[in-house]
């Protein structure tokens, strides 16, 4: 298991990332929309799982709809 101690948050990425994320159902006034099973919902998790595997993770969803991305 890799260390846990190299792990470090990139405040701007994460930023970008949750801007991102925000297109999909994001309301006028700033909030966010995205009920379970809708368009905004699959396209998320369609946006999500396409990159984790860009950074080479391998993404596994349960019989509920988690999804869970490892690292390589």
């Amino acid at each position: 298991m890799p260390s846990k101690t190299n792990l470090t948050i990139n405040p701007q990425r994460l930023w970008d990332t949750l801007m991102e994320t925000a297109r999909f159902g994001g309301t006028p006034k700033g909030g966010i929309k995205r009920l379970t099973v809708s368009d905004e919902d699959r396209r998320v998790r369609d946006w999500f799982k396409a990159e984790c595997e860009k950074l080479g993770c391998t993404v596994e969803v349960d019989e509920v709809g988690n999804m869970f991305a490892t690292r390589p």
